[in-house]
């Protein structure tokens, strides 16, 4: 089993997003105040990882997770949603 630590920041100005959820197929997780989450006991597999913040655009990355170890996924920038005024 691998224990996956990321981060998650803001497309444009590269500041964490904190309170998205970050989902490994059924494995869910949230970030805390610094962008940070932590997923613990995920299999060894490809994954599709998506992240969910109701102020960001639904964003889906794939990470190679077929490692012995743990593992750091690069940090995942998120758009944010425009709204109109």
């Amino acid at each position: 089993m691998v224990n996956v630590t990321g981060k998650i920041v803001d497309y444009w100005t590269g500041k964490p997003v904190s309170g998205a959820t970050v989902m490994f197929n059924d494995i869910l997780g949230t970030t805390n105040e610094n962008g940070d989450y932590q997923i613990l006991n995920v299999s060894p597999a490809v994954y599709n990882i998506t992240v969910i913040h109701k102020d960001y655009e639904r964003t889906v990355v794939t990470a190679d997770l077929r490692v012995a170890v743990d593992a750091t996924v690069d940090p995942i920038k998120i758009k944010p949603i425009f709204k109109a005024l």
